[in-house]
């Protein structure tokens, strides 16, 4: 870390980033520290540091069952959608297009803006009898097996994964409270 001249904490956003790298890979509980040599001194500086939060034991990174599989809907018109998810039990419409509601098993709902008449934006919310562990296998319930680009104890994140541009996971508690998915459109 080329650091000479900074002040201590100065790379603390770093080092969090690093704790999401080893969240990702199944790791929890580690202490990241970003050291420079202070030259001509030759002393070590530590200019970041993270306490990485715990991962819960084993759901984090178990495999979840599948509650919708996003990229089967993904870029889909209505009437494809409604044949997948069934009838929608509320619509709406945004200065982006045609909202839909869907309900889904457990209690759960996706809603679906449909923007140049495809499915786009979805929120996504697990129903309180279909709860799933927040970490970074939860894509797995949505349909996106791979692993994640970034996991914090904040939020996971898949970028440009099954031709989705973002897909992002939010924590409720020890589960997944949302998951925001944006296919094309930022």
């Amino acid at each position: 870390m080329t650091g000479q001249g900074k002040q201590p904490g100065a790379f603390d956003g770093f080092a969090r980033g690093i704790c999401g790298t080893l969240a990702a890979k199944g790791v929890g509980g580690a202490i990241v520290h970003v050291l420079d040599e202070d030259q001509p001194a030759g002393k070590w500086v530590e200019l970041g540091k993270a306490d990485c939060p715990q991962l819960a034991k084993g759901d984090a990174t178990a495999p979840a069952k599948l509650l919708v599989d996003v990229p089967s809907l993904s870029g889909k018109d209505e009437v494809a959608v409604a044949k997948l998810l069934g009838k929608p039990t509320a619509k709406d419409k945004s200065k982006y297009g045609q909202k839909r509601r869907y309900a889904l098993p457990g209690g759960g709902n996706v809603e679906i803006t449909f923007i140049g008449g495809k499915a786009d934006w979805m929120e996504i919310t697990p129903g309180k009898d279909a709860p799933v562990p927040f970490g970074p296998a939860c894509g797995q319930a949505i349909g996106i097996s791979a692993a994640p680009a970034f996991a914090s104890a904040a939020t996971v994140r898949w970028d440009g994964v099954n031709g989705i541009q973002s897909v992002e996971a939010f924590p409720a508690g020890a589960h997944v409270g949302y998951w925001y998915v944006k296919v094309k459109t930022r």
